[in-house]
């Protein structure tokens, strides 16, 4: 979906089988010459318009029965500024994937931890 004030959002779906949670990671990218920006939405702003949408469902959001009291919002924590993110050398979010990841400096390569940058052969 597209905000009005220019920032496109794409989200993701994360499911755990074993567990009922299921999250929803909202993101969204400003688009070029926006300036000094606000996030398009709160979390309380959210919160009432995941509860409107569902009870307008009948307590459903796809396949899934929401209690309205179990719906809940909350901004995702800043994973790069704690021991940056566990990355040897860059940490970064991915607003298109909605993921934080590591990166390295050009000629090296993350290795299968995903953390550590390692020389290419």
């Amino acid at each position: 979906p597209e905000f009005s004030d220019g920032a496109d959002s794409p989200s993701r779906i994360t499911r755990s089988a074993r567990s009922v949670v299921v999250k929803y990671l909202i993101g969204w990218v400003f688009k070029d010459g926006i300036v000094n920006p606000q996030d398009p939405i709160t979390p309380e702003t959210l919160n009432e318009r995941m509860e409107s949408y569902v009870r307008t469902h009948n307590n459903f959001l796809y396949n899934y029965r929401l209690p309205l009291h179990k719906i809940k919002s909350e901004l995702v924590l800043d994973q790069c500024r704690v021991n940056n993110g566990h990355c040897n050398h860059v940490c970064q979010f991915d607003y298109r994937d909605l993921k934080f990841e590591c990166l390295c400096p050009p000629n090296f390569s993350l290795d299968e931890s995903g953390h550590a940058c390692q020389p290419i052969n």
